[in-house]
């Protein structure tokens, strides 16, 4: 009966909204402070230290296939 009563009944809410309060604070304040960064952040990182060699592997590529090949020395081991 109280359901249907004028008066405010806070308990059932306050027992849902407390704890996912809590559990809110929590998991901000481990993201602050356990992980500074996200797994995407990291996944660029290491995404971008595998790519980065690869590129001046390509570019060193690329300047040995400009060089003609009827040219002295293209061949000869230094």
């Amino acid at each position: 009966m109280s359901a249907l009563s004028p008066y405010a009944y806070y308990k059932p809410g306050q027992a849902v909204v407390v704890p996912v309060a809590l559990h809110s604070a929590l998991a901000i304040a481990s993201l602050v402070f356990i992980f500074p960064t996200s797994v995407a952040a990291q996944y660029t990182t290491g995404l971008r230290a595998v790519i980065v060699p690869l590129i001046t592997g390509f570019r060193q590529h690329l300047s040995l296939l400009d060089m003609p090949t009827t040219s002295q020395g293209v061949f000869t081991e230094s």
